[in-house]
């Protein structure tokens, strides 16, 4: 009987060996799975927000993070946006390429991003529009449509830099940054004298950004071309706008003239 006990155990455990293994979790999908929030169904598919924090091993040796089908030796799933979940603190830097040596370790190389101009140039487009604000809720100069230069997405990705659709510069990393606007103001045909002033607002504000300088002209009859220039710090996902009012009546516009040679925005990072 004894002899007979034992032979049994000895099957269950080598059963046992080659079961899945579940941790937080009465059904494992794979070879081996973690649900870390131990909120799985148990029939059915699986939701995208329960994989999101699951975490397996095939029966091919793949390990996968945020995902129970990983194709390969390692897979992460991080879900929507940039972020792709993976981090490498060691050594890195902005813009930094992660390359590797003769015995495959990896690491972090700045030299390639010596070379990258990491200023934006942007034209406007739409000859002479007109653009409606008042110092309470300034108007919104949306004619800068055509990016000249724009390697921030190369290295930071898409959201960063300046967006066409939204006419906003997010920033892709904490620093100083030195911005450059030209405005070309075609006053020809106007029988008063306004105020028309020009913003470069942060993070949807009503007023200039502390340490930038902003346009103030009179609307004389005459064309007249304004430039300013500042250096101002900025977060990382801080975004900005150039925004336009008529100080002495909002009813009535603020003429702009848009075009590759008149009014043009450039951002440089400096640090």
């Amino acid at each position: 009987m004894k002899k007979k006990l034992v032979i049994a155990l000895s099957l269950l455990a080598n059963i046992g060996l080659y079961a899945q293994t579940g941790i937080n979790t009465p059904r494992p999908l794979t070879v081996f799975h973690v649900d870390g929030k131990g909120d799985n169904n148990l029939t059915g598919p699986l939701t995208p927000a329960q994989i999101a924090n699951d975490v397996v091993v095939t029966a091919e040796g793949n390990l996968g993070i945020g995902t129970i089908n990983p194709t390969n030796k390692l897979v992460i799933d991080n879900g929507t946006g940039a972020n792709t979940g993976l981090k490498l603190p060691n050594g890195a830097g902005a813009g930094a390429v992660l390359t590797a040596n003769a015995d495959g370790s990896t690491y972090w190389d700045k030299s390639s991003t010596q070379s990258i101009n990491f200023t934006s140039v942007i034209f406007s487009t739409g000859r002479s529009k007109d653009f409606y604000g008042s110092k309470t809720s300034w108007g919104l100069l949306n004619i800068f449509t055509t990016i000249s230069i724009d390697n921030i997405k190369n290295v930071y990705g898409e959201i960063y830099g300046w967006n066409v659709q939204n006419q906003r510069f997010v920033v892709p990393k904490t620093g100083k940054y030195r911005i450059t606007l030209t405005v070309f103001f075609n006053d020809v045909q106007t029988s008063y004298t306004d105020n028309w002033r020009v913003i470069i607002a942060k993070n949807g504000e009503q007023k200039p950004i502390i340490g930038m300088p902003f346009m103030s002209v009179f609307s004389q009859r005459v064309q007249q071309l304004t430039t300013i220039n500042g250096i101002i710090d900025l977060n990382k996902d801080d975004y900005f706008e150039i925004k336009v009012a008529n100080i002495t009546d909002s009813s009535r516009p603020v003429k702009i003239y848009g075009g590759e040679s008149h009014t043009i925005l450039s951002i440089e990072p400096i640090s």
